[in-house]
């Protein structure tokens, strides 16, 4: 029987991708996999007890399993309004939490206080840039400051990001410094590896310029090789019934 609830190496073993810690993109080449891997990404969140799912989806079929339930917490469309409404609220969270710790004299939100009241927060944002594309320039920059934010702070309070691209470029892919996963499929060149992969050596491009559609390159920060992946098919109509038996969480916003 196929597992849907995990992403697997080239020998077989389970990537322990964990939807409670760690910002995470997702990237590669239309027809490339990437969308196998964010159903199997989005299964194991949705599945996750301790986990809230909130995001933005402007092509509406992603983020449709998670709207039926929470409709509060996942935009479908690029609505600037909703968009910057959602990312307030995550952020404005972000911010009570992080103030809470201080006066409990915490740096960071441990494994053992999540539970019925406090949940750890996913945010997914599929296809980034096209987010970014169908806004103007000041809505643009109210976005990427917001995202930013969440990216830069929000780990300690177990806020984390799901960024879905289709080609990583420096104006969308901003503090691309703080990712800590990377699940990348077939890239363009030398170039769209060292937007992600700045040390990237010469095996390194030629691996990720090469792969065949449905395996990927799976990267940890820090000094770790890169692992080859794959994702097993999954048809959209299984990741809906998946998400829709798994998303019990309560909704962030309501």
């Amino acid at each position: 029987m196929t597992n849907y609830s995990a992403v697997f190496d080239s020998n077989g073993q389970w990537i322990g991708w964990d939807a409670s810690k760690g910002h995470t993109l997702i990237t590669g080449q239309t027809g490339s996999g990437k969308s196998r891997t964010a159903y199997v990404l989005g299964c194991l969140a949705a599945g996750d007890p301790l986990v809230q799912v909130v995001g933005v989806d402007p092509s509406g079929i992603l983020g449709a399993s998670f709207h039926s339930s929470h409709p509060g917490d996942f935009v479908l469309g690029s609505d600037p309004d909703s968009v910057i409404d959602l990312l307030t609220a995550v952020v404005t969270e972000m911010d009570k939490r992080a103030l809470a710790l201080g006066k409990n004299g915490m740096d960071s939100i441990p494994d053992r206080l999540l539970g019925s009241k406090l949940f750890a927060i996913r945010v997914v944002l599929e296809e980034y840039a096209g987010i970014l594309e169908a806004v103007d320039r000041k809505q643009r920059e109210q976005i990427t400051s917001l995202v930013g934010r969440i990216l830069r702070e929000g780990r300690k309070v177990r806020i984390n990001v799901l960024t879905i691209l289709q080609r990583p470029e420096a104006a969308v892919l901003h503090d691309r410094g703080q990712y800590q996963n990377f699940f990348i499929h077939l890239l363009e060149n030398r170039t769209s590896v060292q937007m992600i992969l700045d040390d990237a050596d010469e095996n390194v491009v030629n691996t990720l310029t090469h792969l065949t559609p449905g395996v990927g390159g799976y990267k940890e920060i820090g000094p770790v090789p890169l692992m080859r992946f794959r994702t097993p098919t999954m048809e959209f109509s299984e990741y809906h019934a998946r998400v829709q038996a798994f998303n019990n969480t309560p909704a962030l916003r309501r």
